[in-house]
């Protein structure tokens, strides 16, 4: 019986032993180290004093719910996140869950989207080890409370049924075309989705999107403890499954628009207005230079069309617009340029507006802007990303863009690249979309 019990203790030791730290080495950028587990995880720390006692954690695997994706199924995929948010994990309810994570000023979510699946998580130094537990837990032992998802569905038609606002749908009409109107291209969850939601289909995506971990990337940022740190690392991420799955995104035709397209129609209001959607895009090159200019662009044709919109003619209160560059909006896919404008007018001046927005447009690809506009935001960003420098935000970004982008630095030559960019690099870029990228234009006006 001893010789038994002395081979139990040392099996259990050899398990223990299996679950650590082999690797740790400098990243050899921002001060970060990286960490290698046993079980094939990559772990990217960096600590600061940014926010005392505060810290961030995000863990991100390649492949998300591309892998498992199927038309059929496209509605319970949609609120896959949601489902699995309102049902807890191993016997505890969400509210039980979120009370241990606020016990300790903790939050902690996982997700499964269309191109990767993870978790995130904030919390207070010392609540570290409650939102790991509660992401192991999710991890390991999802499941499905009936009766809770029964109530976000109800919940949630009645909503539908008072949201008959045009504004609703026009809104939903966005997402649909900007996204080539793919089943789960829009936002919006439908009665249809909600009375096609598949209990049994979204466990078992889920189930399989975190059965296999081994090619995930584990990003904290903030102030900790190493050694602490370390502890919890090998406790509840060492241990998480993996099998030795390696994935990357599938395409499965969540493209933006590949064409150019306008589209005009009619709502019942109760104060009648216009309402002018713009989205432009075209494929460039993910680089810091093409962000940043993406940026510039946003800012100052914001400025142009507020001016000529509200300040000159007083059709409107405000505008929606920015200018950015994604890395890829669906698996392999090249990297494009989203510029939306959404703006709502005085009835009968939609057109107009839409005439004036592009007319704008065109005179910045034409004859680019003025010296005073582009300094005015180079300034802006200038002040922006000094303040942004003292989050852990700014850094969790720039890590990530680091790691996951194979080395794309972001934030050294960030003044430098700032500083280059010209008013002739606008005008080209401005030039690029509109003559080689698409555009599309929704209109909605009152019915009379």
């Amino acid at each position: 019986m001893k010789q038994l019990f002395v081979a139990i203790l040392a099996l259990g030791c050899l398990v223990a032993s299996a679950q650590s730290i082999v690797k740790e080495e400098p990243l050899g950028v921002y001060g970060a180290q990286h960490w290698t587990l046993s079980n094939g995880i990559n772990v990217y720390v960096k600590a600061t004093k940014l926010t005392p006692g505060w810290l961030s954690i995000q863990g991100v695997s390649p492949g998300g719910l591309s892998q498992n994706y199927r038309p059929e199924d496209a509605p319970s995929l949609k609120q896959l996140n949601t489902v699995i948010a309102v049902s807890g994990a191993a016997g505890k309810s969400a509210v039980e869950l979120g009370r241990m994570l606020r016990a300790d000023s903790a939050r902690m979510r996982t997700y499964a989207e269309k191109e990767e699946e993870g978790f995130q998580g904030r919390c207070k130094n010392t609540g570290l080890e409650t939102a790991l537990k509660v992401m192991q837990l999710k991890v390991l032992y999802p499941q499905i409370d009936t009766a809770a998802v029964n109530k976000y569905v109800r919940i949630n038609k009645q909503a539908n049924a008072k949201h008959q606002d045009p504004k609703f749908a026009f809104a939903d009409s966005i997402f649909s075309n900007v996204f080539g109107h793919h089943p789960i291209g829009s936002e919006k969850v439908s009665d249809y989705d909600l009375d096609h939601l598949d209990n049994d289909c979204v466990l078992r995506v889920y189930r399989d999107r975190f059965s296999d971990l081994g090619d995930m990337s584990v990003f904290v940022v903030g102030d900790f403890n190493v050694d602490s740190l370390k502890a919890m690392v090998v406790k509840y991420i060492a241990t998480l499954p993996s099998h030795g799955r390696v994935e990357k995104p599938k395409d499965i035709g969540y493209h933006l628009f590949n064409s150019t397209k306008t589209s005009r129609f009619t709502g019942e209001m109760a104060e009648p207005q216009d309402k002018v959607y713009f989205f432009w895009t075209a494929n460039v090159k993910y680089t810091l230079k093409n962000y940043l200019t993406a940026q510039l662009t946003g800012r100052i044709m914001s400025d142009i069309w507020l001016n000529d919109l509200r300040e000159k003619r007083g059709w409107t209160k405000h505008i929606d617009s920015h200018c950015s560059v994604v890395d890829s909006d669906n698996g392999d896919s090249d990297p494009v340029v989203f510029f939306p404008f959404n703006a709502t007018v005085t009835a009968g001046k939609g057109e107009a507006t839409r005439e004036i927005v592009l007319a704008d447009l065109k005179r910045a690809g034409a004859t680019g802007i003025t010296a005073a506009q582009l300094k005015e935001q180079k300034d802006y960003y200038r002040r922006m990303h000094k303040e942004s420098m003292q989050d852990n935000s700014y850094w969790m970004s720039m890590l990530q863009n680091y790691v996951l982008n194979d080395g794309l630095d972001f934030h050294t030559p960030y003044e430098s690249t700032l500083s280059s960019i010209t008013r002739a690099d606008v005008r080209a870029f401005v030039s690029h979309l509109l003559n080689d990228g698409h555009q599309l234009n929704l209109m909605m006006t009152p019915k009379k």
